[in-house]
């Protein structure tokens, strides 16, 4: 049985596009054990692949040179690596398939890594899109993954036990955001009439009363007949759930988007970032995006069948509701 140690990407967006390869990896070995390093209180959103990891949090006080030797000689139930893949792609994460003993170790060789990393990656770019992460495969097996796309494998299954679509969910990348955002999601609200939304967020338990409290408030402000509930459960199968049961997902958070892409669920992200190239090859979804200025005003919508121009938020809305016929 071969074995694979993986240095997480360490935050959610880049970790998303990573399922392409992922699935790529399973494809091509089924009886393979793969592990996934991942940096403390990762949001295990791994355990939504249809298919079994294990993934490892790494303490923030070991992520040292001594502390990730420490670590690794300590984790008795990774043992006997064949191939480390770098996602973390910097120079102490490298050390985890070194110290791992890994016989190959794919990634960046850039600085020192060159005495540690033994296989270079030919990256197709350093923006993180699934394309990057699945050049780790193409490197490694010497096989191309053009026309490769990956959706989750139970996606029909789940619909079918939470099937709802009686509300739209929203998520938001932080439980407590900045005033203009705060003013560029009123602004969205205001554009729905006797509508549901649930809103979720992962770090709801950490500050709960303080959440409610403004959430609470924020909706109160609102003033209007929409009906707003707040999640407390922040675990990922609580978040499947409410997913599968959405008519479609609204989010600030691009790994979220990527996420419903992955469950080939519609969903639209306010995108803060210029428009730039697709980063969802490899996903048989496309996350829509509402691009926004610097005044998180929407001016550009883009889809997988087109990219259109818009003025403010109500014409967004608009195109929201004929997209979602609505």
């Amino acid at each position: 049985m071969n074995k694979y140690l993986i240095a997480s990407a360490r935050d959610l967006d880049s970790a998303t596009l990573c399922f392409p390869f992922l699935h790529a990896l399973h494809q091509e070995d089924e009886q393979a054990e793969i592990n996934i390093i991942v940096p403390e209180d990762f949001y295990n959103i791994y355990r939504a692949l249809p298919f079994h990891v294990r993934v490892f949090e790494i303490p923030q006080q070991k992520e040292t040179i001594l502390g990730i030797h420490h670590f690794a000689y300590n984790l008795k139930d990774v043992f006997n690596i064949d191939t480390f893949f770098d996602f973390a792609n910097n120079f102490k994460s490298s050390l985890i398939g070194l110290f791992f003993k890994a016989k190959n170790r794919i990634g960046n060789r850039e600085g020192m890594r060159k005495f540690i990393i033994n296989h270079q990656v030919e990256r197709k770019s350093y923006l993180n899109s699934d394309s990057d992460f699945l050049s780790y495969y193409e490197s490694n097996f010497k096989k191309p993954v053009n026309g490769f796309k990956v959706i989750g494998d139970d996606t029909e299954y789940v619909k079918n036990q939470y099937l709802e679509y009686s509300y739209f969910l929203i998520i938001f990348e932080n439980e407590k955001t900045t005033d203009e955002n705060l003013k560029m999601w009123k602004s969205f609200f205001k554009g729905f009439k006797e509508t549901n939304f649930i809103i979720w967020n992962k770090d709801i338990q950490k500050n709960l009363y303080e959440t409610e409290e403004f959430f609470k408030k924020f909706i109160e402000d609102l003033n209007d007949d929409n009906e707003y509930i707040l999640s407390k459960n922040p675990d990922v199968s609580e978040l499947n759930k409410l997913i599968f049961g959405s008519k479609c997902v609204f989010t600030d958070a691009q790994w979220a988007s990527t996420y419903c892409a992955y469950f080939g669920v519609s969903s639209f992200f306010f995108n803060k970032a210029p428009h730039g190239p697709d980063k969802h090859r490899h996903f048989r979804i496309y996350p829509n995006s509402i691009h926004l200025n610097q005044n998180k005003i929407p001016f550009l919508i883009s889809t997988r069948s087109e990219t259109k121009g818009i003025g403010n938020m109500s014409e967004a809305i608009d195109y929201i509701h004929q997209y979602l016929n609505i």
